[in-house]
């Protein structure tokens, strides 16, 4: 019994060695367009298994977007442009989350 619980946690513990948060979360905005560009550096093998599966979006610290997805749009990184309406003023937070283990914050002041 010891010998297939230790098996079980080798197994658990080299499945999640591939997995890693973004490295890096680069968040612009277009007043023009009303558009928020979001780009996570997260290097992966295959963009079906391992991806950015969702972003959330708070604006001025409350919730107002939470967009999920099943692939990642590179190998190297993850982008996706997001219509926002945001102002002077306005601070925007990004989570990006990773299918497989952790995510990245980052925010955005409206000037």
């Amino acid at each position: 019994m010891k010998k297939v619980i230790l098996l079980i946690a080798i197994l658990f513990v080299t499945s999640n060695l591939w997995a890693h948060s973004p490295k890096k979360l680069e968040l612009q905005y277009a007043k023009g367009t009303k558009e928020l560009s979001i780009k996570a550096t997260h290097k992966v093998k295959d963009v079906k298994k391992h991806y950015i599966s969702y972003v959330l979006i708070k604006l001025n610290g409350e919730e107002i977007k939470k967009v999920e997805y099943t692939e990642q749009t590179s190998k190297k990184s993850f982008t996706a442009k997001i219509p926002l309406d945001a102002k002077d003023g306005d601070t925007i937070e990004v989570t990006a989350k990773c299918n497989k283990l952790g995510r990245k914050t980052g925010t955005l002041k409206i000037n």
